[in-house]
């Protein structure tokens, strides 16, 4: 899984999810993540 954003300006506006937080990539195996859509 390979993700990179960056957080350039304004607000964060959750519309599903309760929360956004920051990990660094070696704390991802630590979040159990929904399983991947097969397309």
């Amino acid at each position: 899984m390979d993700y990179w954003c960056q957080w350039i300006t304004g607000e964060f506006t959750l519309n599903v999810h309760s929360q956004i937080i920051g990990v660094n990539p070696h704390e991802l195996e630590s979040y159990d993540f929904a399983p991947r859509q097969k397309v």
